[in-house]
């Protein structure tokens, strides 16, 4: 359980799946890494996530007082989906809400070829949230060849990235509470960060790093109740190296040198035509607040091939 904050009075700047088998992290444990090697930090509050990209379902262990059971089963919400350049479903949207003075939970979840990539954030109450992401991979590691027409080894990744803040976010899926409660015991939604990713890994040298550019956050002020737009600092992805199993994780930093927090991640499909992974960052936003927190994921196909949801990107990247 953490700090959540709200936005008062600040003046700001304005896929495919494979197969039907559900992605399912169970019982990781906290401060332990999953079997897909999750770090604690980005995994957080979640303990199991299962998730059926063919019947389109959705449930959660782990975050507290959005069900009436341990396990939490979400509900689809099509009109909150991220969608892609090429106009498909970059992340579909899920939320949980058990009463209107319960927590809301919003998560963004994608499988592309067989890896998946989850996150799971609470709007919050009584100054205390809860979130987490996680990723995993239904199969082997097989990575990219390095060959005649790429001697170098050096593959692109391009898409959508998601991030959901603890910063107060439109209240678009809250359940409408009948009277007047008082503010002390009202319930938000999390805000939400969009932005653009590219990733370039190397094959040859087994390393990785990327990108994460044209971000923006879209919250609340709780003053007026408007939405509010703000462009937030590009993240990089500093140079990490990939293990033998396909698996990576490092730090992350504001471009300039400020660290800020860590991401991770899982390459698949064959020939590693797909790449997932989460992020946790804080105290990253560079402007009147402090102590906000981001947990975000990307799912991203390969350049050059039918996985990818970025073409125009991808095309740039031709020779």
């Amino acid at each position: 359980m953490k700090s959540y904050i709200s936005l008062c009075a600040l003046a700001l700047v304005v896929g495919a799946c494979s197969g039907s088998n559900p992605f399912t992290v169970v019982d990781a444990g906290t401060g332990t890494p999953t079997t897909s090697g999750v770090p604690a930090a980005i995994q957080s509050d979640l303990t199991s996530f299962v998730y059926d990209p063919v019947a389109q379902t959705l449930s959660v262990t782990g975050i507290d007082n959005i069900g009436n059971t341990p396990t939490t089963v979400f509900r689809r919400r099509a009109n909150l989906d991220v969608m892609a350049p090429n106009g498909t479903v970059a992340y579909e949207a899920y939320t949980a809400q058990a009463g209107p003075l319960n927590e809301h939970a919003t998560s963004y979840v994608k499988t592309i070829s067989d890896v998946t990539a989850a996150v799971v954030v609470t709007g919050g109450q009584f100054t205390q949230y809860e979130g987490g992401a996680v990723y995993s991979r239904n199969g082997s590691y097989s990575p990219a060849p390095v060959s005649a027409q790429n001697s170098q080894g050096l593959v692109e990744y391009a898409g959508s990235y998601i991030g959901l803040s603890n910063v107060n976010g439109p209240t678009t899926d809250i359940t409408p509470v009948v009277g007047t409660p008082s503010p002390g015991i009202v319930t938000s939604q999390a805000s939400q960060v969009n932005g653009d990713m590219f990733i370039v890994v190397d094959f040859g040298n087994s390393t990785l790093r990327g990108v994460i550019q044209n971000r923006v956050l879209t919250a609340i002020n709780n003053n007026t109740g408007a939405t509010v737009i703000e462009n937030v600092p590009d993240l990089a992805l500093i140079k990490t190296g990939v293990a033998d199993d396909g698996t990576f994780n490092g730090s992350v930093e504001i471009l300039g040198n400020t660290d800020v927090g860590t991401f991770a991640g899982i390459l698949g499909g064959p020939e590693s035509e797909a790449i997932a992974g989460g992020i946790f960052v804080d105290n990253h936003f560079e402007d009147q607040r402090e102590g906000e927190d981001e947990f975000g994921i990307f799912v991203l196909g390969q350049c050059g091939t039918s996985s990818t949801n970025d073409p125009a990107t991808c095309a740039l990247s031709v020779p």
